[in-house]
């Protein structure tokens, strides 16, 4: 499978980067907020997600290593991918995909 790279010159994904940062750390209200514009309903379950991926937001980070997060998540293997979707789908959090999941 082909890695893909995410094109750091890109103008968008620099002034997203920009307007969630607060000095040199990602901030997670406005992170959140803006995820929730995006994903609507589902922010609360896609949200927990992004802030494994970032390692809960203690770390600063550079433009550049935001960057190098965003290639690793693009770029997860099958198995992650598995676990990552199976989180999303146990609403319940319960360890297990089962009826009430569904509702």
């Amino acid at each position: 499978m082909q890695k893909i790279e995410v094109d750091k010159a890109n103008i968008k994904l620099k002034a997203f980067f920009y307007t969630v940062q607060n000095k040199t750390k990602l901030d997670p209200e406005r992170l959140f907020a803006k995820c929730k514009v995006h994903f609507q309903e589902q922010n609360d379950l896609v949200f927990p997600i992004i802030k494994r991926v970032f390692g809960g937001f203690r770390q600063s980070i550079t433009y550049k290593e935001y960057c190098q997060y965003v290639s690793k998540f693009i770029n997860i293997d099958f198995a992650a991918c598995k676990e990552l979707f199976f989180h999303y789908v146990d609403f319940n959090k319960d360890n297990q995909v089962c009826e009430t999941d569904l509702f």
